[in-house]
């Protein structure tokens, strides 16, 4: 579970401004969130929810573990699959090590444009919504 304050609401869309949690401390792609992030982590989700929400409400989301899975898989896998199979594909066409190389970079940075593309379509499907939850006053005070 992690939690967030609504920091915006426009055009039906809502923006969550991400709080770091202890678990942030241990996890390896800390340093990855916090050059990409600023400082501000913001979580821009369609507003397709009964709740009213209103601004600097804290909320508690998460995701359901099926896509954790696939978000795993698609953020980790696809960059090393694309880096080994455009090392080799370079390879056996050029027959040279230092062009395979410059392919297999190519493939990874191909990885993330794809990754991209995957990313913006899978964010229009219900799998990859986070389950939102008000967070009460009395358990915002005993926080």
């Amino acid at each position: 579970m992690d939690y967030g304050v609504i920091e915006e609401i426009k055009n039906n869309k809502i923006y969550i401004k991400i709080e770091s949690t202890g678990e942030c401390s241990t996890c390896p792609g800390k340093i990855q969130c916090d050059i990409f992030s600023k400082g501000k982590r913001l979580m821009e989700i369609k507003n397709t929810y009964k709740d009213n929400f209103k601004i600097g409400e804290r909320i508690s989301f998460s995701f359901t573990p099926k896509a954790r899975v696939i978000s795993a898989i698609i953020i980790f896998l696809i960059p090393v699959i694309s880096l080994i199979l455009f090392y080799y594909i370079g390879l056996m066409i050029f027959k040279n090590s230092n062009i395979a190389i410059i392919s297999s970079l190519s493939g990874l940075l191909l990885s993330f444009l794809i990754i991209f593309i995957i990313i913006k379509f899978l964010c229009t499907n219900i799998l990859f919504k986070p389950i939102i939850k008000k967070i009460d006053n009395m358990q915002n005070d005993n926080n």
